[in-house]
């Protein structure tokens, strides 16, 4: 206790330090208890640097983890785990969740930062009244400090001991050295996975097109290829310039633009399409059916009638229609002298075609 301190925690009397550990050995520190692991808090905020030893506290993290998704763009949010959810970016015309050839100008921007920083000059002139060595504006409009001097030889001037500036769209903060830094490991690592991306592509989906971006513009809907637009909801428009504007449609081109769509099985279900064999052979039955009851009934009405002076006809008629041959037998009689009876029937290779009529005269 006289060293202000209890086993190996003590405290300086006079700088007020606390030491943990100072006098012996060991290089970690478990702070695991019988219920498990703790918790460290209070905390203040470590350095943050390239060289720095200190610990960071959880608001730096989050406060880091903040800037990259700014820094980012592209959708880019803070998780609560503190993970950042990737970015997506239009890319070549898909769409990646990294940072490529679109980040090669912020990598510009940044970089001309770091030098807009190193060339700050600081000017101190002869100033009435004040220390030679101060700092003070170029006017009195106060929006303007030079370091250094403006001659060409000017001594160059580092500003150090900054503390991390703000990192946003509306921030004008000044930003550290290790904020540069640790956002151009992030922007390069990134870089160079899109780059990857870029160059291997997928396996199972490649496109090829000089032309412009796809549209998925409709809700719900899909679009594959240069220049493909699905503008109305649930569309899919697939191909070089194909457009879907019709709502729940696939388009696999455009007016004046069509294409086929080769290799399709025979249809099953009453929704699934039919392919070209299946469409013209049941034309073909459609034909069939409707030549030879044409020829049908052409021989139906080839049978002779009763004669006036006649009660009872049975008679046999043939006819060939478009290749297809039928033969009709008939019976026609006179019941009475007003009433008269037609049967028929009309046999053909596809079908027989049956008819009955009655005629009453006066």
């Amino acid at each position: 206790m006289e060293t202000g301190g209890i086993g190996i925690v003590t405290q300086d009397s006079l700088s007020r330090v606390i030491n943990v550990g100072a006098t012996t050995d060991g290089n970690l520190i478990d702070m695991a208890g019988t219920a498990g692991n703790r918790v460290v808090t209070g905390m203040a905020r470590g350095a943050v640097s390239a060289s720095s030893n200190d610990a960071v506290n959880g608001s730096q993290l989050h406060a880091q983890a903040a800037s990259t998704a700014v820094a980012l763009g592209g959708g880019a949010t803070v998780n609560e785990d503190g993970s950042v959810t990737a970015p997506s970016y239009s890319v070549g015309g898909a769409v990646v969740s990294n940072v490529g050839s679109a980040i090669t100008n912020l990598d510009g921007r940044v970089t001309q930062n770091s030098s807009d920083i190193m060339n700050l000059q600081t000017s101190v002139g002869s100033i009435s009244g004040t220390v030679a060595n101060a700092v003070q504006y170029d006017s009195s409009a106060h929006d303007k400090v030079t370091l250094g001097g403006t001659a060409a030889d000017a001594q160059k001037v580092q500003l150090t001991n900054l503390k991390d500036g703000d990192i946003s769209a509306t921030s004008s903060d000044a930003v550290t050295g290790a904020q540069l830094w640790s956002t151009n490991q992030r922007i390069g690592n990134l870089d160079q996975t899109v780059r990857n991306s870029q160059q291997n592509g997928s396996a199972y989906l490649a496109t090829n097109s000089s032309g412009n971006a796809a549209q998925a513009i409709g809700n719900g809907s899909a679009a594959i290829g240069g220049g493909a637009i699905a503008s109305a909801p649930n569309a899919v428009a697939i191909g070089e310039g194909s457009v879907a504007d019709q709502t729940n449609t696939v388009s696999i081109g455009s007016a004046g633009n069509e294409r086929r769509i080769t290799n399709v099985a025979a249809g099953q279900a009453p929704t699934d399409a039919v392919n070209m064999q299946q469409f013209q052979g049941s034309m073909s039955d459609m034909a069939r059916n409707a030549y030879s009851g044409t020829a049908s009934a052409i021989a139906l009405g080839m049978v002779p009638e009763v004669d006036a002076n006649k009660n009872l006809a049975v008679g046999v008629g043939t006819a060939g229609y478009k290749g297809y041959q039928a033969v009709a037998v008939g019976l026609s009689a006179r019941v009475t002298q007003s009433l008269k009876l037609k049967l028929g029937a009309g046999i053909s290779s596809a079908a027989t075609t049956v008819g009955a009529g009655a005629a009453y005269q006066w």
